[in-house]
């Protein structure tokens, strides 16, 4: 429904998570799932410097890079302002590289319509199940995703972090090192480039 959809990014917001998250629609409880928190960096100096309208724009960005990369049985929704989380049943080396890419793709200098270049940069953290046994462990593992997405972020912005997962949801160690991936991701050129987009005439914040 077009409430539960962000209309600056159009990935689903706060309000449809839990129709987008209801197991047995979109995720599978019973297939191994991956959780990645991103959250862009210093992104209130992005709206402080040029203003919301251009903020905005980095925003639709973000979106526009969200939907280049995922598949189609991937989901992503925008939990706040800067905030994104995406769900796949991607295994951990695959849900390791979605993130690499995503963090290549927002590295890239971003020149709003009528604005000066923008540069950001997205902290990412990641957690891995073998099931989600109740929607209950879902926002569990939304947490789990975000406090490992602020170990990245105290390290060094534009990192990336896995952490274990540890609660009633079925869950093994994933392969992946629990300590922070090298920050070297700042390629020429992006694996999947953000968009341009123009700034709406009236911004609508992400519940």
């Amino acid at each position: 429904m077009s409430h539960e959809r962000d209309l600056i990014t159009a990935v689903p917001s706060r309000a449809g998570l839990h129709a987008a998250f209801s197991l047995g629609h979109l995720i599978d409880p019973d297939r191994p799932l991956s959780m990645l928190f991103a959250d862009l960096d210093r992104f209130g100096e992005v709206n402080r410097r040029h203003g919301r309208a251009v903020g905005d724009q980095v925003i639709a960005a973000v979106g526009a890079s969200l939907n280049c990369a995922l598949r189609r049985e991937d989901v992503a929704f925008r939990l706040s302002a800067d905030e994104f989380v995406i769900a796949t049943h991607r295994d951990c080396a695959e849900a390791e590289a979605l993130a690499r890419r995503l963090i290549k793709a927002l590295a890239e200098p971003f020149e709003p319509a009528g604005g000066d270049r923008v540069v950001i940069s997205v902290s990412i953290g990641t957690v891995h199940v073998d099931r989600v046994p109740s929607e209950s462990a879902m926002e569990d593992l939304i947490y789990t995703a975000g406090t490992a997405m602020y170990a990245a972020k105290e390290r060094a912005p534009g990192g990336l972090y896995h952490r274990p997962h540890t609660s009633s949801a079925s869950s093994r160690p994933c392969s992946l090192a629990t300590s922070p991936l090298p920050k070297v991701w700042r390629p020429a050129f992006a694996t999947c480039m953000p968009l341009p987009a123009t700034a709406l005439s009236t911004p609508v914040e992400a519940e």
